[in-house]
């Protein structure tokens, strides 16, 4: 079983991406989808409040994220757990923060 977390900001396009690429991925293998919303404040409350949401769900082994607004949190997230960080757009944070970005050209 793969299990995903989205990492989302609360915009409905970033959602959409993120999730239909969780969905391919669940097309092909079993997998579980977690959703973990980011609180409004500081990238730092962000990351701690995403942080606590992923203590109570399983090990992932994927983040997944779009928007410029969980850039921080996501390479944050992928330090604090040792979790492969994909990112959906043309990142603001350099490439080599991320395991992969997904860039449309």
């Amino acid at each position: 079983m793969i299990h995903l977390g989205i990492i989302s900001d609360g915009k409905i396009g970033h959602l959409n991406q993120t999730r239909g690429l969780a969905e391919a991925v669940a097309r092909i293998s079993p997998t579980t989808i977690h959703q973990i919303d980011l609180i409004d404040g500081s990238s730092w409350k962000k990351t701690m409040s995403a942080q606590q949401t992923l203590r109570s769900l399983p090990q992932m082994h994927f983040l997944f994220a779009a928007g410029h607004r969980t850039h921080l949190p996501l390479v944050a997230l992928r330090q604090l757990t040792d979790t492969p960080a994909i990112v959906l757009m043309k990142p603001s944070l350099p490439y080599c923060l991320f395991d992969m970005a997904i860039v449309p050209e």
